[in-house]
């Protein structure tokens, strides 16, 4: 009894011990449980906000795209008409001018016409002019004979009524001649007030036409000017990244050299790549303490180029997780971004909005997944000073 005794007192402090450790496992894992709600939270926002700034800013795009679209079709429907209307204007000035030559070449016929019946009516009142003189100038030699010559003085009684008939005959023709002046005056007035009319719709149309081009010219000098100053703002952000590319091989030689950081210039601009067991604590996304220094120094000269948009990618190989308390290399790789993405703005100063998180998974390997070396390269953070 006394042996079962003492084996149960030696045995009492293990078994409080392990209850003990049992229940300081139990806080871990409440520890661990909370921290894996937290961090899938975190996740799920930076997912969220991701996304919807890419929609806007691919709305964004197509509008703009759709906007430049529209005003080139505008101008080319506008260029098409203004063609129509000029050849359409053109047609009518020459049908005008042609009408305006006809009435014309008629008038000067009309008038070619009155001078000659005026020249013949002057001949012949110049002849019964000469005649009546004639006829005086006998009549006063035969006076004497005015008995004997009374009979021929009638005859030409006669033959001045005759003259006087067809004196004023002529004169009803020239006044009907005069009637036909005046019409054709009237009808080349009317054809004049037609073309004024044709001339001022003509001006007015001009006019218009000078308005719209004026206006579409605007429009186009503001989208040149537009995209002046994008690619303007984008020389300025090339100039920038070659400078700080400079100051920063220059500020990180040492860590060049030794190979732990990689500094890379693609289409996506100038990225640092940073192998993750550089810069977190084994199997986690914590950023160990020699990692800190490190990314204060690239923060530091980030803030130097405020025009610069910062994109930070979490990239990793294509081993499944197992003991990470992650759904899959997706959410481990956005996790190590959004690490990386947070120290810069709380740590670094670095403002929030000049920040991207991008979670790669594996899709993005930089060597290939079969061998041990290159699932290690795989697993990176990638800081790109971006050209967009």
């Amino acid at each position: 009894m006394r042996r079962f005794l003492s084996f149960y007192m030696m045995l009492l402090p293990m078994m409080l011990v392990g209850c003990g450790e049992l229940e300081e496992l139990r806080h871990i894992k409440t520890i661990q449980d909370a921290r894996i709600a937290e961090l899938e939270k975190q996740n799920n926002e930076y997912k969220d906000a991701f996304f919807k700034q890419k929609t806007e800013r691919e709305k964004e795009r197509l509008k703009s795209a759709q906007e430049i679209e529209n005003l080139k079709s505008e101008l080319k429907v506008y260029e098409v008409s203004r063609t129509q209307n000029e050849k359409q204007l053109a047609e009518q000035n020459a049908n005008l001018r042609r009408q305006n030559q006809s009435i014309a070449n008629e008038l000067a016929a009309v008038q070619a016409e009155l001078a000659k019946k005026k020249e013949e009516f002057n001949s012949k009142l110049a002849d019964f002019g000469n005649s009546i003189s004639t006829k005086q100038n006998e009549l006063m030699q035969l006076n004497d004979e005015k008995t004997a010559l009374q009979s021929e003085l009638n005859n030409s009684k006669k033959q001045i009524a005759l003259h006087e008939s067809n004196l004023a005959a002529q004169k009803t023709d020239i006044e009907n001649l005069n009637a036909q002046i005046a019409q054709k005056d009237a009808a080349i007035q009317a054809q004049q007030d037609k073309i004024a009319a044709l001339e001022n719709e003509q001006q007015k149309t001009k006019t218009a036409a000078d308005e719209n081009i004026k206006k579409l010219n605007a429009e186009i000098e503001s989208l040149k000017k537009s995209i002046a100053i994008k690619s303007s703002d984008a020389a300025e952000t090339a100039v920038s990244i070659a400078a700080a590319e400079t100051e920063i091989k220059t500020a990180l030689a040492l860590e060049i050299t030794s190979q732990k950081i990689q500094i890379l210039s693609d289409k996506r601009g100038l990225a640092i790549r940073i192998p993750s067991d550089a810069l977190f604590e084994p199997a986690s996304v914590i950023i160990g303490g020699d990692a800190k220094p490190l990314l204060s120094k690239i923060a530091n000269i980030l803030k130097k180029y405020p025009n610069i948009p910062v994109d930070v990618e979490g990239h990793t190989d294509n081993v499944p997780i197992q003991n990470l308390p992650f759904m899959d290399n997706l959410a481990l790789s956005s996790a190590r971004a959004d690490v990386v993405v947070r120290y810069m703005i709380e740590a670094g100063g670095i403002p929030s909005q000049r920040l991207k998180s991008i979670a790669c998974s594996w899709f993005h390997p930089a060597a290939p997944n079969d061998t041990p070396e290159g699932q290690r390269l795989n697993r990176r953070v990638e800081i790109i000073l971006s050209q967009k």
